[in-house]
């Protein structure tokens, strides 16, 4: 059985964690608390990076989400979610990599210093969210338009593209940014958080998040 290692804060692990569900493959959650020095020396084991996300499966170890996400594709034969074909792979990638490099870092960015530095006790960098809605608010409304008729953001079917924003997308309240003013967007996010896979995910991560904090 695949072994995930992940922490439920993070959204790069979600993307694998929604991923891993959509494509109904069986998985050993192990939650890495991220602020004991002896779990990340375990986590060390598996990603050298110490970093969440990481999988091992049959003694193969990774890390970085993005990485997983094609592995598990390749590994799983699911070619709906990331094409075989060149091409159509290529529009998957490019699309991936434009939300991941100018959507959903910014979204982060805001969430994070608005909704859970205060959570953990932490300082609100707030040049750092301002900063960052600079920065997304123009590609927010350029993004509206390049998906403009589009059921899934790289065309008519869902692929790690949507896979990989979506839980960026379901913090957005987090990061006090309406979808409102992008159409396009707000239809996209409505369709995709309402998959059962995501609804299912997203009560998981949940309840961790709860566990996680009442711990503290």
């Amino acid at each position: 059985m695949l072994n995930f290692y992940a922490t439920p804060v993070s959204p790069f692990a979600a993307k694998v964690h929604f991923f891993l569900d959509e494509a109904a493959i069986p998985f050993s959650y192990h939650s890495v608390n991220l602020r004991d020095i002896k779990a990340r020396q375990e986590l060390s084991q598996v990603n050298p990076f110490g970093k969440v996300p990481a999988i091992e499966l049959n003694g193969f170890k990774l890390g970085e989400s993005n990485a997983i996400l094609r592995y598990l594709a390749a590994r799983f034969d699911r070619f709906d979610l990331y094409p075989a074909n060149l091409e159509d792979r290529a529009q998957v990638d490019s699309v991936h990599e434009f939300v991941q490099n100018h959507l959903a870092r910014h979204l982060l960015a805001i969430a994070w210093n608005l909704h859970w530095t205060p959570k953990f006790g932490m300082t609100c960098d707030h040049k750092a969210v301002e900063d960052a809605r600079a920065l997304l608010l123009p590609m927010l409304e350029r993004f509206d338009h390049v998906i403009a008729g589009r059921t899934y953001l790289a065309g008519a079917q869902l692929t790690i593209a949507d896979i990989g924003f979506a839980p960026f997308v379901a913090w957005h309240q987090h990061a006090q940014v309406s979808f409102s003013d992008y159409p396009n967007i707000q239809a996209w996010a409505d369709r995709v958080l309402a998959r059962p896979s995501w609804v299912r995910v997203a009560a998981d991560i949940e309840q961790r998040l709860a566990k996680l904090m009442s711990a503290r």
